[in-house]
């Protein structure tokens, strides 16, 4: 695991505090995450975009509902 992968990670309160959701309800639609964080849709979406760069979650899609999730691969830390 690099510094920059490190960094990139918890370089922002709010996507540890995305990650520390996505532990506590394994699934989740990007509307709940907003309003049980009380952080506007579109910051939420920002930071799901940068986990799953970052290889740490994945995306659902049925019809225009988006669930996120930890993906696979961070199962194992």
């Amino acid at each position: 695991m690099s510094v920059d992968f490190v960094e990139s990670l918890f370089s922002s309160r709010i996507r540890v505090r995305v990650l520390k959701a996505l532990i506590k309800y394994k699934e989740v639609n990007i509307t709940k995450l907003s309003r049980e964080l009380g952080v506007n849709y579109k910051v939420i979406e920002y930071h799901i975009e940068a986990l799953k760069r970052l290889g740490i979650a994945e995306e659902k899609r049925f019809g225009r509902i988006r669930i996120i999730r930890l993906s696979e691969a961070t199962h194992g830390f």
